[in-house]
């Protein structure tokens, strides 16, 4: 009778899978079970996966044909037990530290209005080189004329910085409440994978305009980098946002719950949040080519001005913040 299932999804991993799975095996938290999905491998993947199965029985495996990160996902969430109360979305070339699921798992349950949980994490490159901590996922809220970053001491990460993709929360360091996941929509079958990412904020998004989220800064994950994984393409992961803007807009337009919510997010994001991300490239272009700035500087005040109609939503939820350490 796990607490916490474990899904973890794999396609040709075969190269970092014996890694990830004995990080799970060395946790601190014993009451876990390891559901491996092998999304149609044609490398060693199920030959690892299964050689651990008959030495563990909280191991198991389960295959299919190759159908994407959210499809294998989806499988895997059939076969958790029905006594387990919370899940997490592993990934196939990553590492736990020792006493991660621990440390997710106290402080979920220590507040039943929590959602989902996450920590920070590490980056490490193929061979395990320590490529030190994340500079980006600082989490982002609005202000009334502008936006400012929380401190990263604060625990409740908001709805907006999640929705906006500024903050640090990725699947596999994420423990969901099922009872949270279960009156989601889930992921969606459209995204997931190398080039079409953006499942992620999509479901935490959700997630966030009913539950509480909350961050732990103490980096429990080790995040490895190569090219590739899911993340690697620069401009699919550009196009992302976008991508995953478009299906909230479709929610909208079929009369989801909190569209004004969502409205006023999508509004903060096309525009505000543009600004703002746009600044690091306006100054590096004052400095070095000072030409190239003044259409750039069109642009950011352009957007800031649209982003003006903020101010007649100064009670919606994306002004909402709770800061307090609970």
């Amino acid at each position: 009778m796990p607490d916490i299932s474990i899904i973890l999804s794999c396609y040709n991993t075969g190269r970092f899978l014996e890694q990830s799975i004995v990080s799970v095996i060395n946790q601190e938290f014993r009451n876990w079970e390891l559901i491996i999905v092998n999304d149609g491998s044609t490398d060693n993947s199920l030959d690892i996966a299964n050689r651990y199965m008959a030495q563990d029985p909280r191991i198991s495996v389960q295959s299919k044909p190759n159908g994407g990160l959210a499809s294998a996902r989806m499988h895997g969430l059939k076969f958790m037990s029905p006594d387990s109360r919370y899940m997490i979305f592993y990934d196939a070339d990553d590492m736990m530290h020792p006493q991660m699921l621990l440390k997710l798992f106290n402080g979920i349950e220590a507040d039943p209005k929590v959602g989902a949980i996450y920590c920070n994490h590490r980056l490490i490159d193929p061979e395990n080189n320590d490529l030190g901590l994340p500079t980006y996922g600082r989490r982002i809220i609005p202000t009334a004329f502008w936006v400012k970053k929380l401190d990263d001491s604060l625990p409740v990460t908001p709805f907006i910085s999640i929705f906006c993709w500024a903050c640090r929360m990725i699947e596999p360091m994420t423990l969901i409440r099922r009872k949270a996941y279960d009156m989601s929509t889930g992921w969606d079958p459209h995204l997931g994978g190398r080039g079409n990412i953006g499942e992620g904020a999509l479901l935490f998004s959700e997630l966030a305009l009913t539950w509480k989220i909350i961050y732990i800064h103490e980096p429990l994950y080790l995040y490895r980098k190569h090219p590739a994984q899911a993340t690697a393409s620069p401009s699919g992961n550009a196009d992302a946002g976008y991508k995953v803007l478009s299906i909230w807009e479709d929610r909208i337009r079929n009369g989801a719950a909190f569209s004004e919510d969502i409205k006023v997010a999508i509004l903060f994001y096309k525009t505000r949040l543009i600004s703002y991300a746009k600044m690091g490239s306006f100054k590096h272009m004052l400095r070095y080519t000072p030409l190239r700035a003044i259409p750039l500087t069109a642009s950011i005040i352009y957007n800031y001005i649209r982003s003006l109609k903020l101010l007649f939503y100064r009670k919606s939820r994306i002004f909402q913040y709770e800061e307090k350490v609970i």
